[in-house]
């Protein structure tokens, strides 16, 4: 403004403070692809906004759509979901799920109390909140009988919801796409591994994979087999034979040949419908004995083992046995003379000076014919051996000495 200075006859000049004034405005950061956001559900969220006006707004609010109204959003904890409202505008949410999904909308009020109109926008949130369950009903896991029904669940959930489900067992995959499958009688032929995998517009999730066991045992025997250990060019080997023409002195196994199940079934001998037990050792160090396998192993053959043997196969399902296999082993020589107490010895395989590539499984068998029946050691270095060291194994009675995989350590004498 300016006015006349009477006195001085001339003009003087006010300097006036003039208030410029923006009504609110709120600017989205973040692109916005037909007015919605896209939130992955493992992550915390922010909605970027920038709130600006001349004078600053005064108050900042935000609101959730609930049915037909909308709810004003305070800070703190609200449906264990922790809400923060920053200073321009700014709303963070922690660890959003399918309940954070719906419309969303600021508004701003200005400094003035209302002679400025406010400023709102609103957003749609869809969540990309996958989840995809494994659950079985009433399948628990573990082990299931033949003709028993299980069900397995396949339960997804995500925003929007799971559009597809396909199952595999293994890698095969199945012709089932519900959220059950329905395993109405169970076969041998069911076990395996299953799992399925969901998804939506927003991507693929694969479930747990459960394990199927299904208890059972074939009744089907193969006819007992025998293989004796021979050697040829320090060369030990196992070939067939036959059990009623077996030498004393002979080193064999006999196999049972007994059907499939699961678990696995264990494996009894018997001899002359007495079963068969033991270490190996007994009196004189050359008792058959099974293995872990279910085989029997022969570390010499004697007289005295001639018989009926059989096997029998044991699980939770059940048990079978096959029948009868005549066993003969015949008498030497030197045992033929009545003279009491006659002591002869032959070699029958005797170990030999060996070159071999590091890293190879490498035998040498040391068996000796005698009578009395002779016990065995060996020596590394000089040294005595264990029965077991390292990938060093003594077997049959000590009569084999098995290396896994040889090594430069396991040269020497």
């Amino acid at each position: 403004s300016s006015g006349i200075n009477a006195e001085y006859g001339g003009y003087t000049t006010i300097e006036v403070d003039v208030i410029s004034r923006q009504s609110p405005q709120i600017k989205w950061y973040d692109t916005i692809a037909g007015d919605y956001y896209t939130v992955n559900g493992e992550h915390d969220f922010v909605f970027n906004v920038s709130v600006t006006g001349e004078p600053f707004p005064k108050e900042i609010t935000w609101y959730k759509k609930a049915g037909q109204e909308y709810e004003g959003i305070r800070n703190g904890t609200v449906n264990n979901h922790y809400y923060l409202i920053g200073y321009h505008g700014n709303l963070y949410m922690s660890s959003p799920d399918k309940s954070s999904a719906g419309f969303y909308k600021i508004q701003v009020t200005p400094e003035n109390g209302g002679q400025d109109q406010m400023a709102e926008a609103s957003v749609e949130v869809i969540v990309k909140d996958f989840y995809l369950g494994f659950q079985t009903t009433p399948y628990a896991g573990g082990i299931q009988k033949l003709g028993v029904a299980v069900t397995l669940d396949c339960v997804p959930r995500g925003v929007p919801d799971p559009d597809f489900i396909t199952w595999y067992k293994g890698i095969t995959k199945l012709s089932e796409t519900s959220s059950q499958l329905s395993l109405r009688s169970v076969s041998k032929g069911d076990k395996g591994d299953y799992y399925c995998v969901a998804g939506n517009d927003y991507g693929t999730i694969y479930s747990p994979t459960v394990s199927l066991q299904v208890q059972y045992l074939d009744q089907d025997f193969d006819p007992v087999t025998c293989l004796k250990a021979t050697q040829a060019d320090g060369v030990i080997d196992m070939v067939p034979c036959t059990t009623d023409n077996l030498s004393e002195g002979d080193v064999f196994t006999l196999y049972c040949n007994g059907p499939d199940g699961w678990p696995y079934p264990k494996t009894t001998w018997y001899l002359n419908d007495e079963p068969i037990s033991g270490d190996g050792a007994g009196a004189s160090g050359i008792d058959p004995t099974p293995n872990q396998y279910g085989d029997l192993v022969f570390p010499w053959a004697d007289p005295g083992q001639s018989g009926e043997y059989s096997c029998q196969v044991t699980n939770d399902e059940g048990s079978y046995s096959n029948g009868n296999t005549k066993l003969t082993v015949n008498v030497s020589p030197s045992e033929q003379t009545n003279v009491p107490n006659v002591k002869t010895a032959e070699w029958l395989v005797q170990p030999s000076d060996t070159i071999v590539a590091q890293h190879t499984p490498v035998t040498i068998a040391c068996i000796v014919s005698s009578y009395p029946p002779p016990s065995y050691e060996w020596t590394f270095n000089g040294n005595v051996m264990q029965s077991f060291v390292g990938s060093k194994e003594l077997s049959f009675g000590k009569r084999i000495l098995t290396f896994d995989l040889i090594d430069s350590d396991s040269a020497g004498d």
